[in-house]
């Protein structure tokens, strides 16, 4: 099959003969970088980082944020050209200074955005913009075509389907079949299993171990530590735009990773005894639509009690967006009925959900969550604005204002320029950080969560979880709606799934696995076996 598809692909125009000497031989370097340093506005992104790249591959490259694993994919990529340092493609030296120069050299990279035509079919899609699509073609022609390459990389899709018709997961497997038809010798994928289930996640596992079979190496951006150990051959580990390791597999396990990403041993998230109490969020029968008019919240019954954190498990579009929003007051309900700490919530009412102590950390960190214009320190007080600690009178107390944002930030330990800053010019990991502090010191009674470790680094993430423990300990109930299925096992004393709108399981994290949980968030009705007091 592997002939076949070479078949089909003529190689890029003025490929390095040395690269395609180079995939002829399993194991032996295909490219390297030397020394490479490269700086924006004074801060150094990339600082002397070596590496090689071994044909027949999987290199995962792990690091938080701000650790240069962008910056480095966009050098590979020719998207950006570094300030010091060689770049080599088997023994050529090269300097790559757009995408279509990286393209003669072989490198293919797969964006997070998949860059598809939705309405075109995934025939169609692979066939856009290839040198080798039939200048008179049918669509039987490129149907066959599209058909072998599935084969070869164990893809399960329809070449006639729509693009617009497929899951998420299955259009990134066709963005990814798009750049490996061009034949690429080094596949770049940045962040690839961001909004996948664990099954997409292992098929796509299998497509990366297949394209390192036929010779490829496959640079793969990742900042989970279970990913990397999943798939790769090799790990390293960028810190501080400085390499802070690199290992076979075999010489890689969680706790030497984590601790190179960080500089320090990451504890482990601590059990902590809790007392669970009265309801803090009762949801009865809420039905809601979305933006264009369709149900997207289905007849939910949910229950949330004092002490307790409630994980809501399922992929993106199924109605998440939309409850959170509605619980939060943000979204009218067509019907049903809301409390937050025994206090009803009117439809369409955030003031009510406000009053009865409830906080809210919103998927769109910028656009709902903080005013991105605002300086840091309004953004820090933008729920305590009105308290008496922070006026006398009718007026706020500059220095007591100041005093609340300088602890909030230290807390959280967000890197601001300062207190003056705009949000919009933090990182989205550091306006996370600022926010997910705000929300938890504000709630009384109910945090909703969504996505709250999102865009942080594995530091950062176990704070937050560990955060959102200890408001649970405090007596707070927690709503955590996450794709993450690590992060709701590890923190999660109850798992709901949603699917199109409704919750079609409820199950305790210790009666089943991750793998069931997967096929439930895909649609497949009975992944677990009813236990007593489990599913729904």
């Amino acid at each position: 099959m592997a002939t076949l598809v070479r078949a089909m692909v003529t190689p890029p125009e003025n490929a390095s003969v040395a690269v395609t000497t180079a995939r002829d031989a399993m194991g032996s370097p295909l490219a390297r970088l030397e020394k490479i340093t490269k700086t924006f506005g004074g801060v150094a992104a990339l600082r002397g980082v070596s590496l090689t790249f071994d044909v027949g591959e999987v290199h995962a490259v792990l690091g938080g944020n701000g650790a240069g694993k962008t910056t480095l994919m966009k050098i590979m990529a020719g998207l950006v050209h570094p300030d010091s340092g060689n770049l080599w493609f088997g023994s050529r030296r090269v300097t790559l200074r757009s995408a279509k120069d990286a393209l003669r050299f072989g490198v293919g990279m797969v964006h997070q955005d998949f860059r598809l035509v939705p309405q075109l079919s995934v025939a169609e899609n692979i066939h856009l913009g290839w040198s080798s699509t039939p200048k008179v073609r049918s669509s039987q022609t490129i149907e066959r075509r599209t058909r072998a390459l599935l084969e070869r990389y164990g893809a399960d899709l329809t070449p006639s389907a729509r693009v617009s018709e497929l899951a998420v997961g299955q259009q990134q497997q066709v963005a990814i079949l798009r750049t490996l038809s061009r034949d690429p010798s080094l596949v770049i994928l940045d962040e690839p299993t961001a909004v996948l289930t664990p099954q997409e996640s292992a098929s796509l596992f299998e497509m990366m171990r297949a394209a390192a079979d036929d010779g490829r190496v496959v640079l793969f951006i990742t900042h989970k530590i279970a990913e990397a150990l999943a798939v790769a051959s090799r790990v390293s580990v960028l810190r501080n735009g400085e390499l802070a390791g690199s290992w076979p597999r075999a010489e890689c396990e969680s706790n030497r990773l984590a601790q190179a990403m960080v500089g320090r041993a990451i504890a482990a998230i601590r059990g902590r005894e809790r007392t669970r109490g009265a309801a803090v969020l009762l949801a009865q029968c809420i039905a809601a639509l979305g933006d264009r008019g369709e149900p997207a919240v289905r007849g939910v019954d949910l229950e949330v009690r004092s002490g307790e954190i409630l994980g809501v498990a399922g992929i993106s579009g199924n109605g998440q967006l939309e409850l959170a929003e509605t619980l939060c007051g943000l979204r009218p309900f067509e019907s049903g009925r809301l409390t937050v700490g025994g206090k009803p919530v009117r439809s369409g009412r955030p003031r009510d959900f406000i009053a009865a102590g409830g906080a809210f950390i919103p998927e769109d960190r910028i656009g709902v969550g903080m005013a991105a214009d605002a300086s840091v320190e309004a953004n820090a007080i933008l729920r305590t604005y009105e308290s008496r600690q922070l006026r006398r009178g009718p007026w706020q107390v500059g220095r007591e204002v100041s005093a609340f944002a300088r602890r909030l930030v230290a807390d959280t330990e967000a890197v601001v320029p300062s207190l003056t800053a705009p949000v919009h010019q933090l990182s989205g990991g550091n306006a996370q950080r600022l926010l997910v502090g705000r929300e938890i010191r504000f709630a009384r009674t109910l945090i909703v969560a969504m996505y709250p470790t999102q865009g942080l680094d594995i530091a950062a993430s176990a704070r937050v979880r560990e955060e959102l423990l200890v408001a649970a300990c405090r007596g707070l109930g927690v709503l955590l709606i996450s794709e993450d299925l690590d992060e709701i096992y590890t923190v999660a004393d109850v798992i709901v799934v949603m699917y199109h709108g409704s919750i079609v399981a409820r199950i305790m994290p210790s009666e089943s696995r991750p793998d069931e949980i997967g096929l439930l968030m895909s649609g497949v009705v009975g992944a677990v076996e009813p236990r007593e007091g489990g599913a729904l």
